[in-house]
């Protein structure tokens, strides 16, 4: 009977967590302590950022005991969450957090001056090589129309094409979502009379986001990576080798063929669509 009952308990208790809970449950505790970003990066391909929250929230607040505990560090103006097992030992865990803050700070301070390479050198380099003229970066008016933010970037095909290419560029460790597209076409609808081809270049998108582009007869790039110059090589093997794989190094004066080989779709539009005729419902 007592057998019986303990049988019935265990199998309770695994019922209680699920399979991406006990993942991340391991995943913390072989790596002593983790930033939440660094969950969130390792698991993407498999469940997305409000999946690795629940299992965060279950395991520090919802289990029938506490397994993982949070820590919130501060530092410049932003607060970072960090979790731990509580059978890890915690002298080893502050060695572990030490290390992985200074990485993370190195990384922060320099995530700026990635952004601006990549949108101002990089991919009009890319672009233009592909065939198109680089009409805009970061433009706040075009065409007689002035934005409320700003437009990644415009392109023109070199060959006799009617269509503006208009793009949103992600390279942020945050995937690109709903929110952040619908934001985007809210944009494009401003410029009447336009053949407008909408694409995103991000790191990753979710499902929704991409049926929306492919609806409107626009196209999204998933990178799968933060691109940096080779100047920050030494960042992003730390990075890489402490936190998760996501960035890669691009050489200078030299563009690897899978971004080329990408980049290469966007030949195929010709015609663009004119979203002053549209009414988008994104909510």
């Amino acid at each position: 009977m007592e057998f019986k009952k303990n049988a019935d308990k265990a199998r309770n208790k695994r019922a209680f967590w699920s399979s991406t809970d006990s993942r991340v449950y391991n995943f913390i505790k072989d790596r002593l302590v983790v930033y939440k970003r660094e969950v969130e990066l390792n698991f993407e391909d498999s469940c997305g950022p409000p999946d690795i929250g629940r299992s965060l929230h279950f395991l520090t607040e919802l289990a029938p005991k506490p397994w993982v505990r949070k820590m919130t560090e501060t530092w410049g103006n932003s607060t970072h969450d960090f979790y731990y097992s509580v059978k890890n030992k915690t002298d080893l865990i502050q060695i572990e957090l030490t290390r992985k803050k200074k990485i993370l700070m190195e990384y922060e301070q320099n995530a700026t001056k990635f952004g601006v390479w990549l949108n101002k050198d990089f991919l009009p380099k890319v672009l233009n090589r592909l065939g198109f003229v680089v009409e805009g970066i970061n433009c706040t008016d075009y065409n007689l129309v002035t934005l409320k933010g700003d437009i990644d970037m415009i392109l023109t095909p070199f060959r006799p094409c009617e269509s503006k290419i208009f793009v949103e560029i992600k390279n942020a460790l945050p995937f690109f979502d709903k929110q952040e597209l619908s934001k985007f076409f809210k944009k494009l609808k401003q410029f009447n009379g336009l053949k407008i081809i909408p694409v995103v270049i991000a790191r990753k998108i979710y499902e929704i986001p991409k049926e929306i582009l492919m609806q409107n007869q626009g196209t999204y790039f998933e990178l799968g990576k933060v691109l940096i110059p080779e100047e920050f090589k030494e960042i992003s093997k730390n990075y890489n080798s402490n936190i998760a794989n996501v960035t890669s190094v691009i050489p200078d004066r030299l563009i690897p063929e899978y971004i080329l080989e990408k980049f290469t779709n966007l030949r195929k539009f010709n015609e663009g669509l004119d979203f002053s005729s549209k009414t988008f419902d994104f909510m």
